[in-house]
């Protein structure tokens, strides 16, 4: 009987999404116009039709996750997987028209109203990891089937929190992950000198020393327990430490930006996207004059964008696709010397450092 009732749960869910497609205008269709009123200088129409392509992501999202909730309940996994693939996607979009809810306010001068766009395109990511971790924890209490952990009944990926979106940022330094290459030299000890990857458990293998533990801390507080242990081996230990390369499809974001640090990001996000999930411009930002360093801190390129294109023009041609191990410094005064620039960017940075006098005068 339990699972007659589940299964027509699902049929009922399948019609309804096969109803509200057959009977209303799509979210992307809304989203199309609203962007088209946008380009016309039509903020008032096109935030209406923003709002309604919102709506319909929320109610589209809701029902593709109560799907995917009676499908696992049914032991049918990779359905379930599928939907809950469904909802990741819904929240990409749920994401995006929130963030361009914020650039239309921003436009018109409602900064504060803006701003709490932005939140909203943050703040949803964490909700939704907690309604899922609760749905989650409610099936496993009431199933008399294997938990979660089991074989067989693998976590679902679009419900396991490692794989939900996540945003990280760091307002004063940078915290090492897993994965993170460090650059560490010795003065004077050239034969330490080590390119170092953070291993899965967190810890980074070192010379005379073993084993040091680096996740989750600063490359500062990595540098002082390193000198430490070194101090054994070595008189007056003089240390250095930067990064190499960053793990994972992260990026930087910092400057004139309300939370400045290391974003995760997934599918093609844009740059005006990043700074969004940054909380958007500060008053001080100079968005004719934002800088975009590629190819991370192996190789890196400066480029300086003109982003009030986008801002008050429609024009997207600067709101570039970010790639991982991308910097974006938003400056309160406008860059004459990208070369320049770069110089004084690198060097707090790649030690871990996000404010510096040097960083603050731009």
């Amino acid at each position: 009987m339990r699972k007659m009732l589940v299964g027509l749960s699902c049929f009922v869910l399948l019609a309804v999404l096969g109803d509200k497609a057959a009977g209303q205008q799509s979210a992307e269709s809304y989203y199309k116009e609203g962007m088209s009123l946008y380009r016309e200088g039509k903020y008032a129409e096109a935030e209406e039709r923003f709002q309604k392509a919102l709506n319909i992501t929320k109610e589209e999202k809701e029902l593709h996750y109560k799907r995917g909730l009676a499908l696992y309940e049914q032991g049918r996994y990779k359905e379930a997987e599928q939907e809950f693939a469904q909802v990741m996607a819904m929240k990409e979009k749920e994401n995006d028209q929130h963030y361009k809810q914020g650039l239309l306010l921003y436009q018109q001068g409602n900064y504060i109203e803006a701003q709490r766009e932005f939140k909203k395109a943050i703040s949803t990511i964490t909700e939704e990891k907690t309604a899922a971790a609760e749905s989650v924890s409610v099936i496993t209490e009431e199933k008399s089937v294997p938990s979660l952990n089991a074989a067989a009944a693998p976590v679902p990926a679009a419900v396991s929190a490692a794989s939900l979106p996540s945003s990280t940022a760091v307002t004063t330094e940078y915290l090492i992950s897993n994965g993170d290459l460090l650059l560490i030299k010795v003065w004077q000890n050239p034969d330490l000198d080590t390119e170092a990857i953070v291993r899965p458990d967190g810890m980074v293998s070192f010379p005379l020393v073993g084993d040091i533990p680096a996740t989750g801390i600063s490359i500062n507080a990595f540098r002082q327990t390193l000198t430490e242990r070194l101090k054994e081996y070595i008189k007056n230990p003089q240390v250095s430490v930067s990064i190499r390369t960053i793990a994972g499809r992260r990026v930087i974001i910092l400057g004139q930006v309300l939370h400045p640090g290391v974003y995760s990001v997934t599918g093609r996000n844009t740059i005006l996207e990043a700074i969004g999930l940054a909380g958007g411009f500060t008053e001080d930002a100079v968005t004719s004059s934002v800088m975009l360093i590629k190819g991370g801190f192996a190789k890196p390129v400066p480029t300086r964008l003109d982003l009030t294109k986008a801002l008050k023009h429609a024009d997207v041609s600067d709101n570039v696709i970010l790639e991982s191990e991308d910097m974006v410094y938003v400056p309160r005064r406008f860059v004459k010397d990208v070369n320049y620039f770069l110089r004084l960017f690198l060097d707090p940075v790649t030690q871990g450092f996000f404010i510096r006098r040097e960083l603050r005068d731009y």
